[in-house]
């Protein structure tokens, strides 16, 4: 049975998604999507030095990047029977379906 893991990296202004086979380290596919109201110039002022991302740009591009990787993984499918998140809540699952966030202890 193969296993893939995905990795996630927030820059600046972007952030970059990469599907990897865990068993041998080959990379399957990558992603990147632009942060979109950084993009925009919104919430930065450089007359003062001022650039933030907002919150809901973090959660847009999670989303946009994993979906595009696994898209160009799974030849144009978006592997949704794969990847399982929650738009409100964005968490990690664990195999038997339950997240890591209900898990005694982790709160």
């Amino acid at each position: 049975m193969e296993k893939y893991v995905i990795g996630l990296d927030y820059g600046s202004d972007s952030a970059r998604a990469i599907v990897v086979n865990a068993l041998t380290g080959e990379t399957l596919a990558t992603a990147v999507k632009y942060y979109p109201r950084w993009k925009e110039g919104k919430y930065c002022n450089p007359a003062i030095n001022q650039y933030r991302q907002h919150p809901q740009d973090y959660i847009d591009v999670l989303e946009a990047s994993v979906k595009e990787a696994l898209s160009c993984r799974y030849g144009g499918k978006s592997g949704g029977d794969r990847f399982r998140y929650n738009r409100e809540y964005p968490c990690f699952y664990r195999c038997h379906g339950d997240s890591f966030g209900a898990l005694a202890g982790i709160r």
